[in-house]
């Protein structure tokens, strides 16, 4: 759906193999180019009210809320920022909150020691380094996005996906999808990405749209191994792409005075050790505004808000999804391909040793709670090196399943490894 329409588009930045000026990582920039990064990183770094600097070294500022980066956008011009979500939301919220089949085991630890004052969100400074790095790669991995529902991109490196999604109905709409996911590290290196994701998407070629949120382990974006909390969203016109990660291009608005959008989670699952282990895990939500037409997106059992997408940034997404995705991402723009989920080889009914999905919910009346995933409109995806199966109800888990594989060698068949 996504892959063949997003080849057209004209990069974010044209960048050339060998000029003068600044550079990151073999990204070199002409002195105009430098000087453009210089103008919008006036522009992204608001004044800060505070500014909190962690034991790893990472500057985070607190912007008043309504001076934020996101306000920025040409299409938010008039947009009145949304404090909190609705009071039907927030019923809602409250009701998923204290279902008991939506508790999480081991939660894993996320967010900064100390919050920003009131009136402010927590934004991370922004460096021309991080800026290049934000634009550079959001670009190359668009130009090569596969269609989760084809499973991965048609060419030889590219994106993977392996999990589940909903078949579209054109009677049916998602206006929400949740789901509770455990979190590992997979071993990446410089040129992948390993993720794990929800998605809401709507559209077809030269108008698709998609919001989605989860971990993810990306060397090049972050300058580090760490997984990290990330969001996306991405709108296409006319093969024009808009959209970005976190808050690297204005249109996110951040509604959190903690928790950061590229956030590290400071614990995490292991393949190796005694079992049983110790299994952390995080709730994931993403839920549209019936009373705003906003979409949010919420962790910890929805306790949490980081922000919402205005309804402003889409042509297709304020009148619902078309259909919804959980599962595993990965990118490589190398011969090998990185390990998703829990890096390890994929082993069918393994959940000690395996990355896993659940409590998978959806929303398909706009304000209504959430409901369970319809079986039979459920459809799961393998890929060329990935696996997912053991999908359907548990007792305990709700709906379920497990994603993941070692990765392998896209030039030698038969590097799938499912067993």
């Amino acid at each position: 759906m996504i892959m063949d329409f997003l080849r057209t588009v004209v990069g974010l930045v044209t960048f050339h193999p060998i000029l003068f000026g600044h550079a990151v990582e073999g990204i070199s920039l002409s002195k105009e180019q430098d000087a453009e990064f210089e103008r919008e990183l006036m522009t992204i770094n608001k004044p800060a009210v505070k500014t909190i600097k962690t034991k790893h070294g990472h500057i985070y500022d607190c912007v008043n809320i309504h001076e934020q980066p996101a306000l920025d956008n040409p299409l938010l011009k008039n947009h009145k920022v949304q404090m909190t979500p609705s009071s039907a939301l927030l019923k809602n919220l409250r009701s998923s909150s204290s279902n008991k089949s939506s508790s999480i085991a081991n939660p894993a630890k996320i967010g900064l020691e100390i919050k920003c004052p009131k009136g402010t969100v927590v934004i991370q400074r922004t460096t021309k380094e991080d800026l290049i790095r934000a634009k550079y790669h959001f670009r190359r991995h668009l130009l090569d996005d596969a269609d989760p529902g084809s499973g991965y991109s048609t060419s030889s490196y590219g994106y993977d996906f392996a999990g589940i999604y909903l078949k579209p109905d054109a009677n049916k709409k998602y206006y929400g999808v949740g789901a509770t996911i455990a979190i590992y590290k997979p071993v990446t290196i410089s040129g992948q990405i390993s993720a794990a994701l929800i998605r809401l998407e709507s559209g077809g070629p030269g108008y698709g749209g998609f919001v989605e949120t989860g971990w993810m382990v990306n060397p090049d974006l972050y300058n580090d191994d760490r997984a990290r909390l990330f969001t996306k969203w991405s709108q296409v016109n006319n093969g024009r792409v808009s959209g970005c990660y976190n808050t690297d291009c204005p249109g996110f608005v951040v509604q959190s005075s903690s928790i950061p959008l590229n956030a590290y989670f400071a614990n995490f699952t292991t393949v190796r050790g005694v079992l049983p282990r110790k299994q952390y895990e995080y709730r994931f939500s993403i839920k549209q505004d019936s009373s705003t037409g906003n979409i949010w997106a919420f962790i910890n059992n929805g306790n949490v808000a980081l922000g919402y997408w205005p309804k402003e940034l889409f042509t297709n997404l304020g009148n619902g999804a078309d259909t919804v995705y959980w599962g595993g991402m990965v990118y490589s723009n190398l011969p090998k391909s990185p390990p998703m989920g829990s890096g390890g080889r994929f082993k069918d009914g393994n959940y000690d040793r395996t990355c896993y999905m659940k409590q998978m919910s959806v929303r398909t009346v706009p304000g209504a709670p959430f409901v369970t995933a319809d079986d039979a409109l459920v459809l799961y995806k393998d890929s060329r090196c990935y696996g997912a199966a053991d999908y359907g109800n548990v007792e305990g888990w709700g709906y379920r399943f497990l994603f993941g594989g070692k990765g392998g060698n896209y030039e030698i068949r038969g590097c799938k490894d499912l067993a």
